[in-house]
């Protein structure tokens, strides 16, 4: 399969708006604003990024490298957790196994979708529709679990309360929905069924949707707690990743070095985060730009040094494809 660097570069944007995300982005400016785009439109980026994963997973399994697929992504996952584990480590054991299991912060992706990837290939050969219904049938099902946590309905469940995010963020309610859809977007080629138009009206109607459901939580339930799951998602991020996968411009650019720096910029941001706000002030708006420019230059820095590494500590500066 040729390479659209179309993509490779929306993952590059998408690791930046991973980014604004973390870093509040807004939030000392405008409150409104800040909620529309954190707990709104930038909720569409990890939908993207795993459906990207679920796409290109297609290719493990038509070329009969699953197993290889499992092990590189394990392998970075245990790698970063092992580099984060000063910001999660807890002395409780049962505190320690659900991190480690359900991943921690943003790590909590590379762990979903080696869950998500493990359902997939064993449910292959089940019939397509079936499984896409499963998938939105998950998403729906964590999207009102989702509600019930942030409008205080299990409040007589401690425990279920304090690991919430574990329960609905997690690959059976996030994971496994977007990485089958981008799975299956690819096993019945979906984007040579929609043209441009189509998938350019798509991405509107999802744009106005996501916007709606941010107004309702926001100026009508007036809930201002951060929303993992939005249900406009599952249609704005499948139609945005069809649209762009219909272009590929022809750029002098390595494709899959752009997916190094975008992979890694999301593996690495937030230790830079935390070292920014411990020995700097610096506004949310300008935060995100600091923290993405230090990425990139650590990141080039790393890889020119990588051949002179131990092949593990390569994985901490590299993961192709």
């Amino acid at each position: 399969m040729q390479r659209n660097k179309l993509l490779d570069l929306l993952k590059l944007l998408l690791a930046f708006l991973v980014i604004t995300g973390h870093a509040k982005f807004l939030t000392d400016t405008s409150e409104s604003l800040s909620y529309y785009l954190n707990n709104g439109l930038f909720r569409i980026v990890v939908p993207i990024f795993l459906i990207i994963s679920g796409y290109y997973f297609s290719n493990a399994v038509n070329g009969h490298k699953v197993i290889r697929w499992f092990k590189k992504i394990l392998l970075i996952y245990l790698i970063w957790m092992a580099v984060y584990i000063p910001m999660w480590f807890v002395m409780d054991f049962a505190n320690f196994m659900m991190k480690l299991f359900m991943g921690w912060h943003h790590l909590w992706y590379l762990i979903a979708i080696v869950y998500a990837g493990i359902c997939v290939y064993a449910l292959k050969d089940v019939k397509a529709s079936l499984l896409i219904g499963l998938a939105f049938f998950l998403l729906v099902t964590g999207y009102i679990i989702q509600l019930g946590f942030i409008t205080d309905f299990f409040t007589d469940f401690p425990y279920l309360s304090k690991h919430s995010r574990y329960i609905y963020r997690s690959f059976i309610f996030i994971g496994f929905p977007y990485f089958y859809v981008g799975y299956y977007i690819r096993q019945q080629n979906v984007a040579a069924k929609l043209n441009r138009a189509q998938s350019i009206l798509l991405v509107c109607v999802g744009l106005v949707l996501i916007n709606l459901e941010s107004y309702f939580f926001y100026n009508q339930l007036n809930l201002h707690r951060e929303i993992d799951i939005k249900l406009s998602a599952l249609v704005l991020a499948p139609s945005l990743f069809i649209l762009t996968s219909k272009f590929n411009l022809k750029m002098n650019v390595d494709g899959k070095m752009l997916a190094v720096y975008s992979t890694n910029i999301y593996l690495i941001h937030v230790w830079l985060l935390v070292f920014y706000r411990t020995f700097f002030s610096l506004p949310k708006l300008l935060l995100p730009v600091i923290v993405f420019l230090t990425s990139v230059v650590l990141i080039t820095l790393g890889l020119k040094v990588k051949r002179g590494l131990p092949g593990f500590i390569r994985h901490l500066a590299v993961f192709k494809k």
